[in-house]
């Protein structure tokens, strides 16, 4: 089941414990409420954002974020 942007930006937040103004204060140059419309699914995030987030905030290569297995995933989504 391939994830969504804002799906891989949920498991790569929970999966490091941080918080979305965690993210967006690590990230900078974006609103919180970009970020939330991003990891909600209302708007769709560039490629580039997306890759960059993963690599240098979340410190995850995109191979490792989209090889987590689905069990992971949502033993993830209940803690979170």
């Amino acid at each position: 089941m391939a994830l969504s942007g804002g799906e891989l930006l949920r498991l790569g937040r929970i999966a490091r414990k941080m918080s979305q103004e965690d993210v967006v204060s690590l990230y900078g140059g974006i609103s919180i409420s970009t970020y939330r419309r991003w990891e909600g699914g209302k708007t769709l995030i560039p490629y580039d954002e997306l890759k960059a987030i993963i690599e240098q905030v979340f410190k995850l290569s995109f191979t490792h974020l989209l090889a987590m297995d689905l069990q992971t995933n949502e033993q993830l989504k209940i803690s979170a």
